[in-house]
């Protein structure tokens, strides 16, 4: 039970605190630690707007149908798992970037 938690949740939510570390990092090391909060809200609308790409929500109905008739089980599910983990990933990001903001 923990492995898959581990797997399916906390592995892109720690590699979203990787990817937030990395930039503060990357902020402190250009002088930049002021923007810090306008780049992690950023970098988390990047990751969200991929989410929505790679879940296939930002599609018409009739093409989001003929993707389903031609795709396998498995790609579906490649597809979502995709989409969960961009989308856990940006958390840590959004959160940090509206705490900066407000």
């Amino acid at each position: 039970m923990l492995k898959v938690m581990f797997n399916g949740i906390l592995k892109p939510l720690i590699y979203g605190v990787i990817i937030l570390f990395v930039t503060l990092v990357v902020s402190l090391m250009t002088g930049t630690i002021n923007s810090f909060g306008s780049i992690t809200s950023i970098v988390a609308i990047v990751f969200i707007v991929l989410a929505v790409i790679t879940s296939g929500s930002a599609v018409s109905g009739d093409r989001m149908r003929a993707n389903f008739a031609y795709e396998t089980k498995e790609d579906r599910y490649s597809r979502m798992r995709w989409s969960k983990n961009l989308f856990l990933m940006s958390i840590p990001s959004l959160i940090v970037g509206v705490i900066s903001l407000v």
